[in-house]
């Protein structure tokens, strides 16, 4: 289940249908939610016309707080023929954490993967870090210092450099040639 289709949930569909597909014997299901679908979905579909010979999609064009779609959670949650896995990709990190924290009490109880984007390490991405819910986790934080707008432009050069000759080196210990 992936609920918001911004950017990172996009992101999040895409790299579930290539690592996870056929993981239990089944194709991949991804149900994406999303308030404001009918033109993601179309632009989505025409990058990726080709996903659905790997995963079924389906898309709901309803409020992540939706209590009917609680429901099919606490259904979903309780099949043990299914690998559930919940990632709350919303723009708003308030709306994501109180999300993370309302689901139905199964998703909790059974350990049902529950991934939340901050896009920025935040305090909401400390108290999530320190939950006693432990299947609830944060994702795609960025550290506030390691911010690219904190370092000076030189500092990125540099780490670019040194980056890339690390990588370099590697590669001729391999057995590259310098092309």
């Amino acid at each position: 289940l992936v609920v918001g289709f911004n950017r990172m949930g996009e992101a999040f569909v895409v790299q579930a249908a290539r690592m996870a597909h056929y993981a239990n014997g089944k194709k991949l299901c991804v149900t994406v939610v999303d308030t404001n679908l009918a033109d993601k979905r179309e632009a989505f579909l025409a990058r990726y016309p080709e996903i659905y010979q790997i995963a079924d999609l389906s898309f709901t064009d309803e409020s992540a707080f939706d209590r009917k779609l609680h429901e099919e959670i606490r259904t979903c949650s309780n099949d043990r023929n299914q690998m559930l896995t919940i990632a709350v990709c919303l723009e708003d990190e308030r709306k994501s954490f109180a999300l993370s924290q309302s689901l139905p009490e199964e998703v909790y109880e059974r350990g049902v993967p529950v991934l939340v984007r901050f896009p920025i390490s935040s305090c909401l991405s400390t108290v999530i870090r320190r939950s006693s819910r432990k299947n609830v986790r944060g994702f795609g934080s960025i550290p506030v210092g390691g911010a690219l707008g904190v370092f000076p432009a030189e500092g990125i050069w540099r780490f670019g450099q040194v980056v890339h000759e690390w990588r370099l080196q590697k590669a001729l210990k391999g057995g590259a040639t310098r092309g």
